[in-house]
């Protein structure tokens, strides 16, 4: 998609290269989009850009991103001044050093700092996410300086890869970069996009089901029998590719698919899922669903891959 503004955030299975196909498959008009697993946020950039919804609710159980989307979309001029600051000193420091062991230990320090940080920001970051800038100016402080430390960190590490140990530690290694270099211009395109008064934004992080109390506090018949259309993009945690990422915890993709039948059948809202290539699950859980195959690149392999983009019927 030729758009002007682009994530800034890496994230693994990142939809930026099958962005097109997927909007595809998008209807026409969307005045409520809804986004359970947020990610980099390559669509809802396409979504917000293209469509230009009143209303949007995303979410994602990594509060790190949350709280970045949150910084852009809702702190004031000093706030975000703070945030850039923070993130220009990072990237200046690493820029000096000479040698790959300078480099290395340097973001070894910053890993270190952003996870004795993570709790105290976890607790801050509540929902909806535009509350924490209500806080005081310590908060404050210390999720801008988080903030800008998941950029950094997002930037130079192994594969731009965010991965937990069993301690909920962020600690994904060092990913050799010789330098680090971030596209300011982009960041306050970003924040321009989230805060130009058209759209009505809710950021916030937690268990995906929890989209449905806000759908609620949104008045959502009253919103849908006076806007019309409503579409939630699902892109869930892969079946059989999880357990890769996330400590080695499980995803209940049954629970997803009758998460997906509530909405479709209660509120009305269009589905459309990405998900694994496993014709015997999706055709038995997704049986009232079109399914449709794309290919895709397994960005670890260097190589093709089938996979699904499952959509309600009209």
């Amino acid at each position: 998609m030729n758009t002007s503004i682009k994530p800034f955030i890496a994230a693994v299975g990142g939809k930026s290269k099958l962005a097109k196909q997927i909007l595809e498959e998008f209807p026409d008009h969307i005045d409520l989009y809804i986004e359970p697993f947020l990610g980099g946020g390559s669509i809802l950039f396409e979504v917000l850009q293209k469509y230009k919804p009143k209303y949007v609710i995303a979410n994602d159980k990594n509060s790190s991103i949350i709280n970045v989307f949150s910084i852009l979309a809702y702190g004031g001029e000093s706030q975000y001044e703070i945030f850039i600051h923070a993130l220009n000193q990072l990237e200046r420091v690493f820029n000096r050093f000479e040698t790959d062991k300078e480099r290395s230990e340097f973001y070894y320090r910053i890993r270190n700092s952003f996870n004795e940080t993570k709790e105290l920001c976890k607790e801050i970051i509540h929902n909806p996410s535009r509350d924490i800038f209500n806080d005081t100016e310590k908060n404050n402080a210390a999720i801008l300086k988080w903030g800008a430390q998941f950029i950094f960190l997002n930037k130079t590490s192994f594969n731009s890869l965010y991965r937990e140990n069993k301690k909920g530690e962020y600690n994904t290694p060092f990913g050799q970069k010789k330098s680090a270099s971030f596209d300011y211009y982009n960041l306050n395109a970003c924040r321009t996009l989230f805060q130009n008064g058209s759209t009505s934004i809710i950021f916030m992080s937690g268990d995906y089901k929890l989209v449905e109390y806000w759908i609620e506090t949104f008045e959502y018949e009253k919103i849908l029998s006076d806007l019309g259309s409503a579409l939630c993009y699902i892109d869930p945690p892969y079946m059989n590719t999880f357990n890769r990422y996330v400590n080695a915890e499980t995803f209940d993709q049954v629970e997803l698919a009758n998460f997906c039948d509530m909405l479709r059948t209660k509120y009305g809202i269009k589905i459309v899922q990405s998900n694994s290539y496993i014709p015997e699950f999706f055709e038995t859980h997704y049986a009232d669903y079109t399914l449709i195959e794309l290919d895709s690149m397994q960005s670890f392999h260097r190589s093709k891959v089938k996979e699904y983009l499952i959509k309600s019927k009209d």
